[in-house]
């Protein structure tokens, strides 16, 4: 029992890596109302987690504050792009619940791919913004280069930042509890998730860096 509650023991560090997500979720769900900071928000909270994942220090609140001031600028035209995937993708969800066709299937098949491959790519834009300095456009075009690069990693992080949509969409009678798990602690934790699957990218991209001795660019 001693062992168990010992600072180094593997409950501990569970339980406080637990509460660490919990802290980071609410955080993300308190700021993401402001609705025009989401995307500096999104990409803070890939930042932090990225670091507790990766075991570097970090102190959520203080350096999730501090990566929304920072990202803001580059993070605006990401949230755009935010809004037209997120439009996409309830589109899509609802078309599976119509009563009646609200367009052509083809159509519908079109703006599922289009909003799949914009997921995709803003799977990689925000933790990039999160992590590294650079513009807009230099972020994107690395995001783009590495969906196709990483395919598969493309693919792992994709399927973790749809499951809120996919659990929702095949589980609509348990819509309250899925909003429950998701409000308490599902984004960050999927984004905690897929920190583990981009550090190996992220290390690649590291190493550019120090070879090119740039200074937290990557372009």
């Amino acid at each position: 029992m001693k062992n168990a509650m010992n600072e180094n023991s593997a409950m501990i560090r569970f339980l406080t890596r637990l509460c660490d997500l919990i802290l980071v979720n609410l955080l993300l769900l308190v700021f993401y109302g402001t609705v025009v900071c989401s995307g500096a928000v999104l990409a803070s909270v890939y930042g932090v987690l990225m670091k507790l994942s990766w075991g570097e220090e970090v102190s959520p609140v203080k350096d999730m504050l501090k990566g929304i001031k920072s990202n803001f600028n580059q993070a605006v035209s990401a949230t755009l792009l935010l809004f037209v995937d997120v439009t996409a993708l309830s589109i899509v969800r609802q078309y599976l619940f119509a009563t009646e066709l609200l367009f052509s299937p083809l159509l519908w098949i079109v703006l599922a791919f289009f909003a799949l491959c914009l997921t995709a790519i803003l799977s990689w834009l925000f933790p990039l913004i999160g992590r590294f300095e650079n513009s807009f456009r230099g972020h994107f075009k690395n995001a783009c280069l590495l969906s196709l690069k990483c395919f598969k990693t493309t693919l792992t992080i994709t399927c973790i930042n749809l499951l809120p949509l996919l659990f929702t969409t095949a589980f609509p009678s348990y819509l309250g509890f899925w909003a429950g798990l998701f409000g308490l602690i599902g984004l960050a934790g999927g984004a905690y998730i897929n920190a583990y699957y981009l550090r190996n990218a992220f290390e690649a991209v590291g190493r550019e860096i120090e070879a090119e001795g740039m200074k937290g660019r990557f372009e």
